[in-house]
């Protein structure tokens, strides 16, 4: 029997005009991917080694230190299932729980790949089941 992963999420927003709202909430999984990718400059379509069972997501996030795009199982030039524009120091995320998009990786991720002018590290957490 696996032990649960448990994801806790805060999100809050905060108004310079005063005041501001928060919430929070959990996903669980039993799978736990965290990527830690350097990338060098100029990089074109270079791969990641970032895979998982997109079917089965639970949440993900995923960080870079500088701008890239990323194609999930086919690079640029191809005919990738989704592609993702990573903006520094912006977090990309989805959570089952939280739901408002249906899941955007509902696939096999058997490669993802990174394209970027800068070098940088992208990092994350992917949750499964």
């Amino acid at each position: 029997m696996s032990v649960p992963i448990i994801y806790s999420w805060t999100e809050s927003t905060r108004s310079s005009n005063g005041g501001n709202v928060s919430a929070s909430w959990q996903d669980i999984g039993t799978i736990e991917v965290v990527p830690e990718v350097p990338v060098a400059a100029g990089a074109s379509n270079a791969t990641t080694g970032i895979a998982f069972n997109g079917t089965n997501l639970q949440a993900i996030e995923l960080i870079s230190t500088q701008n890239c795009t990323l194609y999930v199982n086919a690079p640029s030039g191809g005919s990738p299932f989704a592609t993702i524009n990573l903006k520094a120091g912006i977090p990309y995320t989805w959570s089952a729980s939280k739901a408002q998009i249906s899941n955007p990786l509902n696939t096999n991720v058997t490669q993802i790949y990174v394209t970027a002018t800068s070098a940088c590290i992208i990092s994350g957490r992917i949750l499964t089941t």
